[in-house]
Order: C-alpha cells, then sequence, then structure tokens
C-alpha cells in the first residue's frame, strides 16, 4: 500500500494520533476476534456448567465447545468478510 503524500497546508501527526488512527482502524478486526474468543469460552462454562450440575461429564463441556467453535466461526466469518 503506498504511503499517502502529506498535504502541505496540513500539521503533521504526532506518534500518538498515528498510533490511536491505528487502533481505531483495527478495531472492527478486534471485535471479531474477541466474539470468536466469547463464543469459545461461553460454550465451554456452559458445559461445564451443565456437566457438574447433571453429573454428565465431560459430554456437555465437549458439546459446548463444539457448539462455541462452531458459532464463534461462522459469526467470526461474517464480520471479517463484511469488512472486506
Amino acid at each position: 500500500m503506498a504511503a499517502k503524500r502529506p498535504d502541505p497546508g496540513e500539521k503533521p501527526r504526532s506518534d500518538v494520533q498515528k498510533t490511536a488512527e491505528a487502533w481505531r482502524e483495527s478495531q472492527p478486526y478486534l471485535d471479531a476476534v474477541w466474539q470468536l474468543v466469547g463464543s469459545v469460552a461461553g460454550g465451554g462454562i456452559l458445559g461445564y456448567v451443565l456437566d457438574r450440575w447433571l453429573h454428565r461429564s465431560p459430554w456437555f463441556l465437549v458439546g459446548g465447545l463444539g457448539l462455541g467453535i462452531v458459532a464463534g466461526m461462522v459469526e467470526f466469518i461474517r464480520r471479517v468478510t463484511k469488512l472486506k
């Protein structure tokens, strides 16, 4: 990607401004990653709690993790493809 040429009348930006802009641009991708992580963690926690409550270890944990992974990947792919 070619660097944008500065406008002669524009003030140069500080490093803090450049860093803030980079964070703003990466935010949609970070949101997609946290959605994936949250789905897997939520499914695992729900499965663990159900295993403890119903004494069926490890089946609900495995099922919850599998469901969390599938749901997280579907949402991750949906969000990332929408960004392009």
